[in-house]
């Protein structure tokens, strides 16, 4: 049986998203739980150590709060929604042992932390372990962690990736970019210790001239430490699109 990697994408003529896309042989739309909510996309996803996708939305116009929600859609197809009042969806991880999940609602300028059943996938006991305050930080956006359990957070109108120990909760180090948008990273290369960076472009003619570089794929190559493989969808894609 083949593992597959699902994507969300939004259609930027109609606002829908078309939702859990599953790659295979071809692009199929899937599942929408949000059918009742036009206005709302996808943002970021990934997969728990099973193989569960979980992934979150947000309202069309990011300025708009609280109309998203933070899901998870197991190998059977059945979708139970994690989180409620979400604003902007963003970086979600899990610890190596996979028994806690980090993630990210960007308005909340907060990294919080649940403990993380890998039997059924939900999460229970809430904790703030990091805040930022956004005029010294920018906006926490897209992460990943380590074979170390640290953090690495991409930081929206912050020109930085930073890298935090959450056990400690204290920062460890960071990572300047000529860019004001980071929008995430992700360890790759053969050894996974190479970490790739993505940022985006801005249509205002200042924010260019800041920074022409913007809109950019960067990569830090031999960073020092390992990222930790992604998982791919444990679904039996084939089954479910007979």
């Amino acid at each position: 049986m083949h593992a597959y990697y699902v994507i969300s994408i939004l259609s930027i003529y109609t606002t829908r998203p078309l939702n859990y896309c599953i790659i295979s042989d071809q692009c199929h739309t899937g599942i929408d739980p949000e059918s009742h909510l036009p206005n709302n996309r996808f943002n970021d996803g990934k997969c728990d150590p099973r193989g569960r996708l979980v992934a979150g939305t947000m309202h069309v116009d990011a300025k708009t709060k609280h109309t998203g929600a933070l899901y998870s859609l197991n190998e059977k197809y059945n979708v139970t929604k994690l989180l409620d009042r979400v604003s902007i969806s963003n970086g979600i991880v899990w610890s190596k042992d996979g028994h806690c999940m980090y993630y990210i609602d960007t308005f909340e300028y907060n990294v919080v932390s649940y403990d993380y059943n890998l039997n059924d996938g939900t999460i229970s006991n809430r904790r703030v372990i990091f805040e930022f305050e956004e005029s010294k930080y920018g906006s926490p956006d897209g992460m990943t962690i380590d074979e170390n359990d640290n953090l690495w957070i991409a930081f929206w109108n912050g020109s930085k990736v930073r890298q935090f120990d959450p056990r400690q909760q204290k920062e460890l180090s960071e990572i300047n970019l000529p860019v004001r948008f980071v929008t995430s990273c992700a360890f790759g290369g053969s050894d996974l210790n190479d970490l790739y960076i993505t940022c985006a472009a801005s249509e205002n003619k200042k924010d260019f001239d800041f920074a022409p570089l913007a809109g950019s794929l960067f990569v830090v190559k031999n960073i020092g430490v390992r990222g930790v493989p992604s998982v791919p969808f444990a679904g039996d894609v084939k089954s479910f699109l007979k």
